[in-house]
């Protein structure tokens, strides 16, 4: 197997083809541009080497004419692999560098392999391309930079052949920088177009920008529709100097020139003319109105020290196709950003919709649950109160008959004093059990007495049922509230107090009131075992369901808290509304 370096600018160009190879068993290296490369075959002496042909720093042009100028590395094989040349483009750049092979990207692993291995059998044989043919010029019918760059490398590769000396090699050097920036443009517009951030973009362009046209310096200014400056990126400028630009007219700006230039101006500038420039003045300057668009109306302005010299036609030419990439690529940043708005306030609205479908589904459900309990009760407790009245009230009562008949029968005309006594004891028994099933219905102290009372009534009758739990009642209210507030309360604190004693295993519950005659605050808190889950979750809890329609007829709020090993707290909240403005529509 052979060892084989792979040079490309783009990281996941390389790891494709580097897949490729290494699964076939080759040993794989990398280089991100041409200078890089020439170093690693210096040091490796790989047997083949698959580059890209536009990169920065040193393009394959350039890397196959050195490899190809070396006695040592002349023999290293080369294969041009890029998706930027025509075919006709780069089979003339590859008979001119000495390039065995060309391969059009993206190239199948099995296309890839296949070069591989003909590049590797081959030795010195002549280029072969897997492109197709065609004519120089470009789809639109123009001449292509691509076709003149192969034809001057082509013309400088025959010159020594018919012994004469022309100006190709400075026209191939003029054309190699343009063809290099080309690349270098369109790798900028690929990493722009991928960019979702408005502040990301335009550092990234403020950056591109200074790279591509060699300036010391870069100020990017986007102005608002009154022409006062809303956004600046600067490069090779203090940021307080930068940050003064903010809030002024353009007009006052470094930038007036080329704003009313409406396109691209070259001019000198003053030792004085940046404030915060890094670096001596004077300076050469470039600058270039972006837009005219909504989302980019600005300019921007590039500079380098006059001792490096000024800006050329070419520099303007490619500031121009910035610029109206930026135009371009701006207005489809904020329509991204505008529809990701929009797109994220669907998704708000759709989830707020599901959850209210959701909640009124589960007020459906507890109410369907709630009117089927309901009837339950209301058919166990006619139950409960006719057993009650019939077993026990009932016997009572004809126990009592039963003593009277007797002592009338004896005929002595008086009870004597042990019928008497049990007599009394039995209208006792009568009056208590009346009382007890009466209470079981609605307490008569609520209404003689009021919720406190009746509350401290409730937790006597639970401390003789279950004294192993320690009841606690806080008060700090004194007042008396509308009826059916107290009586939704009772109910509440009642419910709270029964669930924490016959389901939560509770050791201790406290009651606390706190109000005054328009405010009432209710608490039940327990220690118990608590809840897996809120009760409006899970179907079958019909006190939990009552206690919360309890509190919804008389405008209370309700909260439930429940941990797994905390305890349980219910927290009941009135407030008397407001009266009406009888006069207000």
């Amino acid at each position: 197997m052979a060892c084989v370096l792979v040079v490309d600018d783009r990281a996941a160009n390389r790891h494709y083809v580097a897949q490729v190879l290494a699964h076939a068993g080759h040993e794989v290296l990398q280089a991100a541009d041409g200078s890089e490369a020439l170093d690693v075959v210096e040091q490796a002496r790989p047997h083949l080497v698959i580059t890209d042909v536009l990169m920065p720093v040193m393009d394959g042009v350039e890397f196959a004419q050195r490899v190809r100028a070396s006695a040592r590395l002349s023999a290293t094989r080369v294969i041009f692999y890029t998706a930027t040349y025509r075919s006709s483009d780069a089979r003339r750049l590859a008979d001119a560098c000495g390039v065995h092979t060309v391969l059009a990207k993206p190239a199948s692993p099995a296309a890839l392999l296949t070069a591989v291995e003909d590049a590797l059998s081959r030795a010195g044989s002549s280029a072969a391309t897997e492109s197709d043919s065609g004519d120089d010029e470009d789809r639109y019918g123009t001449v292509s930079a691509w076709s003149m760059l192969s034809r001057s490398l082509a013309g400088e590769a025959e010159a020594p052949a018919r012994g004469t000396t022309s100006g190709a090699s400075v026209e191939h050097a003029r054309l190699r920088r343009s063809a290099s920036r080309m690349a270098a443009l369109m790798e900028a517009t690929l990493d722009l177009a991928a960019v979702r951030e408005r502040r990301s973009f335009l550092k990234l362009f403020c950056d591109a920008a200074m790279r591509l046209l060699d300036a010391r310096g870069a100020v990017l200014a986007l102005v608002d529709d009154a022409l006062v400056i809303r956004e600046v990126e600067a490069r090779g400028l203090a940021p307080p100097s930068a940050q003064t630009l903010l809030g002024h007219p353009v007009d006052g700006s470094a930038l007036a020139l080329v704003w009313h230039a409406h396109g691209s101006v070259r001019h000198s500038l003053g030792p004085d003319a940046l404030p915060g420039a890094v670096g001596p003045g004077p300076w050469s300057a470039l600058a270039v109105r972006l837009g005219p668009s909504h989302a980019g109306n600005g300019a921007l302005l590039l500079w380098r020290a006059a001792s490096d010299g000024g800006f050329d036609d070419d520099d303007e030419m490619f500031a121009l196709a910035m610029a109206a990439e930026f135009a371009v690529l701006i207005e489809l940043l904020d329509t991204h950003a505008s529809l990701s708005a929009s797109a994220a306030e669907l998704r708000i609205e759709a989830d707020q919709r599901r959850h209210s479908e959701q909640a009124l589904a589960r007020s459906h459900r507890e109410l369907a649950w709630f009117s089927q309990r309901l009837l339950e009760q209301e058919k166990g407790t006619t139950q409960r109160l006719a057993l009650a009245l019939h077993d026990e009230l009932g016997q009572t009562l004809a126990a009592l008959r039963l003593v009277h008949d007797a002592a009338t029968m004896r005929g002595s005309g008086a009870i004597a004093a042990d019928e008497a006594r049990r007599i009394g004891e039995l209208i006792g028994v009568a009056h208590r059990q009346l009382r007890g099933t009466l209470s079981g219905l609605r307490p008569a102290l609520l209404d003689e007495q009021g919720l406190i009372a009746a509350i401290e009534r409730e937790l006597r009758e639970c401390t003789r049922l279950y004294p192993q739990v320690a009841l606690v009642l806080h008060s700090l209210a004194g007042a008396r509230w509308p009826a059916d507030v107290e009586y939704a309360a009772f109910m509440v604190a009642r419910e709270a107090l029964h669930n924490a004693l016959r389901h939560a295993q509770a050791r201790s519950v406290s009651v606390s009131i706190e109000g005054a005659r328009g405010r009432l605050a209710l608490r039940v808190a327990d220690d118990g075992i608590g809840m897996a889950q809120l009760p409006a979750e899970q179907p079958g809890h019909l006190g939990l369901v009552g206690m919360r329609e309890r509190a919804r007829t008389i405008g209370a709020i309700l909260a439930i808290e429940s941990t797994v090993s905390g305890g349980t707290t219910v927290r009941l909240e009135w407030k008397e509304p407001e009266p009406c403005d009888a006069g207000s529509t």
